[in-house]
């Protein structure tokens, strides 16, 4: 199920995520950027115009999501420039430069609901911000209208790695029935996988809407089907759709998905209380383990989804219970000089480390909060 963006818009070598929230520039005072609508349903085409920029100069963008989480120029639409140039773009002989934000995605997911900012900067020398402007575009969520059909849930509620069943009936004999499921809130977040020593990875880019699979109805016109409901899934109320390719019928229907109970009985701490969303170094340290045992931890954000922390080598305690370990925030490879998603949405995090052998459980809190390390 995990969308694997790493290979979006390669390696941005200046780092174009110099801040998450930027003052809005000012038409008349220096470059401004506007967007044209500046709100439409999933599928709306957001054109961004942008002037004042200097003549014939290279800009970089990036985009921020409504929760706040950063992302490249993945969906920016400005030809085969961007990509060749790792999210570098040229003004023309009059410092303007358009382009475009295409919210119907693909066939598979739709981008998060909510207000997206495209952020365009001219840096300078030493990555001094020397031009820079938005454009914010609100994206809508569309009336789903499916009848003629009842689609339902095998239960309300399920947990992590639980496997939720769906069934449907009133579709035509033998069709093939399309599903997909919207995200609670309009909103499943980029959030950042680590895997120390050697790269962060992106694993979701602000989804709104998930295309799950077809099924074929059976000759009553029903069926069930089912999957499971990984870690990484913000937790929340789901909204699941089913609609008959060949009929037109569909149906809803709806189920909570919650985290797992954790307690603690050992300590587990981070270096700071706030860290900034790319490039910040993270030390975390346990105490109250068993000895030379190894730890499992993962990492929860404000969205309650949550990724185990793939380190090499394995986090092992000493012969005292005790653990440390470092990783960043963001996603970059091979090392933070080329970072070019946030580590997730604004909020507070959770670092639960777990002994392998021991059951030892501990927890460490920290908020992350919009910016880079390397802001001048």
């Amino acid at each position: 199920m995990k969308r694997n963006l790493f290979l979006v818009c390669g390696l941005i070598a200046l780092l174009a995520v110099v801040a998450v929230f930027v003052p809005s520039a000012q038409a008349g005072t220096g470059p401004h950027c506007v967007s044209d609508p500046s709100a439409g349903a999933v599928g709306t085409v957001f054109n961004v115009e942008c002037t004042g920029f200097t003549p014939d100069t290279h800009v970089w963008m990036y985009m921020v999501q409504p929760d706040g989480a950063t992302e490249s120029c993945a969906f920016i639409n400005i030809g085969a420039e961007g990509r060749q140039n790792l999210c570098q773009y040229k003004t023309d002989e009059t410092g303007s430069i358009a382009f475009s934000f295409d919210s119907s995605w693909d066939n598979h997911t739709k981008p998060a609901y909510g207000t997206w900012t495209v952020v365009v900067q001219q840096l300078g020398p030493g990555f001094t911000i020397v031009g820079q402007a938005q454009a914010g575009f609100n994206i809508s969520g569309n009336p789903e209208g499916v009848s003629g059909a009842h689609l339902w849930m095998g239960a309300d509620q399920y947990g992590k790695y639980e496997k939720f069943e769906i069934n449907g009936h009133g579709f035509a004999p033998y069709e093939i029935v399309s599903l997909w499921l919207e995200f609670p809130n309009g909103d499943c977040s980029t959030f950042t996988q680590h895997m120390p020593p050697y790269f962060n990875e992106p694993t979701i880019a602000g989804s709104s809407v998930w295309r799950m699979w077809d099924v074929k109805a059976d000759a009553n016109g029903e069926f069930s089907t089912g999957d499971y409901f990984d870690s990484w899934f913000c937790e929340g109320k789901y909204h699941f759709v089913g609609r008959g390719n060949t009929s037109g019928n569909g149906g809803e229907a709806w189920a909570t998905f919650v985290g797992n109970a954790v307690e603690t009985n050992a300590k587990v701490w981070s270096d700071k209380d706030t860290y900034v969303a790319m490039g910040d170094s993270l030390t975390i340290s346990g105490a109250g383990f068993g000895a030379d045992e190894p730890v499992t931890c993962w990492l929860t954000n404000p969205q309650n989804s949550a990724l185990e922390i793939y380190h090499i080598p394995e986090i092992k305690t000493n012969g005292s219970g005790q653990f440390s370990f470092s990783t960043w925030t963001g996603s970059f490879w091979p090392h933070p000089g080329y970072m070019f998603f946030s580590e997730g949405p604004i909020g507070e995090y959770a670092m639960t480390c777990r002994g392998n052998v021991s059951g030892a459980t501990g927890i460490a809190r920290f908020g992350v909060t919009g910016g880079n390390i390397l802001d001048p």
